[in-house]
């Protein structure tokens, strides 16, 4: 997306502290969607010494809502709901992680 001046990944201008790099490892279309894959790297809070390196696999991806999850033997470990609602100024983004 073109921000500040640049072309940036929407998922580095979407929390530019914390997340590091995006990529998507697997893919049925031209649009990230349900049973794709993708592999993250994230820092919290930028601190470098407790990386997160995940890749996890799309539930769902609308104009509502966007869900991921990371499951080992057919249970979740983690499932991260992003719910986007418009706003007077904009989006509001509310997002739900559970286990």
């Amino acid at each position: 997306m073109h921000y500040a001046g640049q072309l940036l990944p929407r998922y580095l201008v979407w929390h530019p502290l914390d997340h590091v790099s995006y990529e998507v490892t697997r893919s049925a279309g031209d649009a990230v969607g349900a049973g794709d894959r993708v592999h993250s790297v994230e820092a919290p809070r930028r601190n470098l010494d407790h990386l997160i390196d995940v890749t996890v696999t799309v539930e769902e991806v609308s104009d509502q809502r966007a869900v991921i999850s990371k499951t080992i033997f057919d249970g979740h470990v983690v499932r991260l709901e992003n719910v986007f609602e418009p706003a007077t100024d904009g989006v509001l983004s509310v997002s739900r992680m559970t286990r």
